[in-house]
């Protein structure tokens, strides 16, 4: 929805301030190009949150050995006594042990942004 404000806004400026292209030069291309990039993140999160679903045992697994990773990863940057908050990196789901949210999603960011925080209990 914010694209839509800004899109309306830009193309308000420019038309009745500098009178350079017909409206539907810009706002036709712009509706086009949010509307794809909606459905292509929309699309995602829906396959995501499918596999989460039909394949339960699955995603345990896999979430099980990415919660090992990440302890790996907090035993590594406490020992090379590397900041934490410099090693970010993004996540579809934040349900995950020994993280922080850094950044949360938005319209145009379908994930999180976290970084590791705590002691790996066991690895």
């Amino acid at each position: 929805m914010v694209g839509f404000a800004v899109t309306g806004i830009g193309v308000v400026i420019d038309l009745y301030v500098f009178k350079l292209y017909p409206l539907y030069v810009i706002v036709v291309p712009a509706m086009v190009y949010m509307s794809v990039v909606s459905t292509v993140r929309w699309h995602y999160e829906e396959s995501i949150r499918g596999f989460y679903e039909k394949a339960k045992p699955r995603s345990d697994k896999i979430r099980r050995i990415n919660n090992q990773l990440i302890a790996r990863l907090i035993q590594v940057l406490q020992k090379a006594k590397y900041p934490m908050t410099d090693c970010t990196f993004a996540l579809y789901n934040s349900d995950y042990e020994g993280l922080a949210i850094k950044k949360r999603p938005r319209f145009y960011r379908g994930y999180y942004e976290v970084y590791p925080n705590q002691t790996p209990q066991n690895v």
